[in-house]
């Protein structure tokens, strides 16, 4: 699992090069890369509050299709309290990585992003799973930041 230093110098992931041109692109993958991998088990530590500095709080917004259920959350508070627990009950390790190439269109003020993101996880009862899901970023350039405003998850099962 990614630690924050390996992502500093992280050049790409599956196929999406990041250096430290200071592109806007390289910035807005490396955010999504960010928000993979604070999103996984890291030893002791589970929090997801490292998301903070990649989202607008106030007005984000998060769809989560597991199929037959449906979560949303219109703040970061309740994207952080559902998935931090949800984790936490259902798995004793996972890892969030990106697992396809990018599609990110942007323009000066929004970026609109597409791609697969695999959970792998060890649950409870030591069964392994792998978790595909299509996932849509909207970030938005805010007082000169990209943050996440809006983020659309479906898992692969419910796609079927």
């Amino acid at each position: 699992m990614r630690q924050t230093a390996e992502l500093e110098n992280m050049e790409s992931v599956n196929g999406n090069v990041v250096r430290d041109i200071p592109s806007e692109r390289a910035i807005i993958i490396k955010k999504m890369m960010q928000w993979c991998a604070y999103r996984s088990y890291r030893g002791t530590e589970t929090s997801l509050e490292d998301l903070r500095p990649l989202a607008a709080n106030n007005h984000i917004h998060i769809l989560n299709d597991f199929g037959q259920d449906v979560f949303t959350a219109h703040s970061l508070d309740e994207y952080i309290s559902f998935w931090q627990s949800t984790l936490e009950d259902t798995f004793i390790r996972w890892d969030v990585r990106i697992a396809s190439p990018i599609d990110l269109r942007l323009t000066s003020q929004m970026a609109s992003a597409v791609f697969t993101s695999e959970l792998n996880g060890t649950t409870h009862e030591n069964t392994c799973t792998i978790e595909k899901q299509a996932v849509t970023h909207v970030w938005e350039k805010i007082s000169g930041d990209w943050l996440l405003v809006q983020e659309h998850t479906s898992v692969q099962s419910a796609l079927q």
